[in-house]
C-alpha cells in the first residue's frame, strides 16, 4: 500500500528542534510531531477549553490505495475531530471524503493562520506542564477567586507561598482550576486570572 504524499520527504521528528518541552497533560497515547507547527497546534490544543483529550497517532485515512495519516484526532466536547496542521504539502484532496465515510469531522488548519499571541502565551505556558503546586496555595488561590471576579496575575503572585508563582499560576492554568487572559496580549503582571469554567 502507497503512503499519501502529503508525507513524503518531510523532516523526522528527529530531525526538528522543538522550543517547547514535549508534556502534554490531555495526550491520549504516544507523543509525535512531524513538524513544528504540529507541536504548535498541540500547545493550543491543550489551552483549548472544548478539548477533552487529543492523539498523535490516528487511525489513518484509506482512499483505494492510498493512505494518509492526520496530525490528531481531537475529543472534543461535541464529538472527534480529525485534524491535520498544513505546513509543507497540503493534505490529499480525497481525506475530507474519507473521514466524512468513518463519521469523523475533519479540519485542516495553515500553520500561517494559527493566533499568533494565543500560541506565544500556550507555548509559554508548556513549559510549566506537570509541575507539582503546593495544595495550600492551590486553595487559597481558589478562596481569592471565589471572592472576586478575577485578580491580577501580579495579585495572584503574592499567594503562592509553597510554589514557585509562575510554574504554580500556569500549571493550574493548564490543569483548568482557573483560566487566564490568552489572546489580546502576551501573559503579564496585568493579565487577569478567573475560575475555571466550562467555556475557559
Amino acid at each position: 500500500m502507497s503512503t499519501s504524499k502529503s508525507r513524503a520527504n518531510l523532516p523526522s521528528q528527529a530531525d526538528l528542534a522543538f522550543s517547547t518541552p514535549l508534556n502534554f497533560l490531555y495526550c491520549n497515547g504516544p507523543i509525535m510531531f512531524r513538524t513544528q507547527g504540529a507541536l504548535d497546534m498541540a500547545c493550543l490544543l491543550e489551552n483549548d477549553p472544548n478539548v477533552i483529550s487529543w492523539y498523535c497517532d490516528p487511525p489513518p485515512l484509506f482512499n483505494e490505495r492510498q493512505q494518509h495519516q492526520p496530525d490528531f484526532l481531537v475529543v472534543t466536547k461535541t464529538g472527534h475531530l480529525l485534524l491535520d496542521v498544513f505546513e509543507y504539502v497540503y493534505p490529499p484532496q480525497w481525506a475530507e471524503d474519507a473521514a466524512k465515510a468513518r463519521s469523523d469531522f475533519y479540519q485542516v488548519i495553515d500553520v500561517c493562520h494559527l493566533p499568533r499571541t494565543r500560541l506565544r502565551n500556550a507555548k509559554d505556558l508548556q513549559r510549566y506542564a506537570g509541575r507539582e503546586v503546593a495544595l495550600g496555595d492551590r486553595v487559597r488561590l481558589l478562596i481569592a477567586l471565589g471572592k472576586k471576579p478575577f485578580l491580577t496575575v501580579e495579585q495572584a503572585y503574592k499567594l503562592f507561598l509553597d510554589t514557585e508563582p509562575m510554574a504554580g499560576l500556569a500549571s493550574l492554568v493548564l490543569q483548568r482550576f482557573v483560566s487566564i487572559d490568552m489572546d489580546d496580549e502576551p501573559i503579564g503582571p496585568k493579565s487577569k486570572v478567573r475560575l475555571w469554567t466550562e467555556q475557559g
